[in-house]
C-alpha cells in the first residue's frame, strides 16, 4: 500500500489495490483525501498490529507485511499470513547483525530506517 495512487473503480469506488478487492469508499459521497484517513480499510492496512500467522510474528511487517492481495484471495482474510512467503519469522540467517544493532536474535520486530542508519 505504498505509492501515491489509489485505484478508483469505473463505479467510483476507491480500493488499496487494484488486486484487493475490498471498497474502502466512494468519491461521489467522500473526498479521497478523507477516505484514505479514516475507511477502516485503508487505517487497518496501515496498523501492521492487526497481521496474524506468520507475517504477524515476522520480524521484517514493517518494511514488508505481506501481500494482503493474496491473503485475501486465498484466505478470505487480508490481515492473515501471505501464504506465499516462505520466510519463517526468527530464522533470520545474520543474528550477529542483530546483536550489532543492539537486538537480540530472536528479536520479534526489526525497524528499518530509512537511509540505512
Amino acid at each position: 500500500m505504498t505509492g501515491g495512487w489509489r485505484p478508483i473503480s469505473h463505479l467510483v469506488t476507491v480500493h488499496s489495490s487494484g488486486f484487493l478487492p475490498l471498497t474502502a469508499g466512494s468519491v461521489r459521497t467522500s473526498r479521497l483525501a478523507g477516505i484514505y484517513r479514516t475507511s477502516p480499510l485503508f487505517t487497518g492496512l496501515r496498523d501492521r498490529s492487526k497481521l496474524t500467522g506468520r507475517c504477524g510474528a515476522c520480524g521484517f511487517a514493517s518494511v514488508c507485511g505481506g501481500s494482503r492481495s493474496r491473503a485475501f484471495a486465498l484466505l478470505g482474510d487480508p490481515y492473515a499470513e501471505d501464504p506465499w512467503c516462505s520466510y519463517q519469522p526468527g530464522t533470520f540467517p545474520y543474528p550477529e547483525d542483530l546483536a550489532a544493532a543492539g537486538r537480540p536474535a530472536d528479536s520479534s520486530r526489526i525497524a528499518i530506517t530509512r537511509g540505512g542508519h
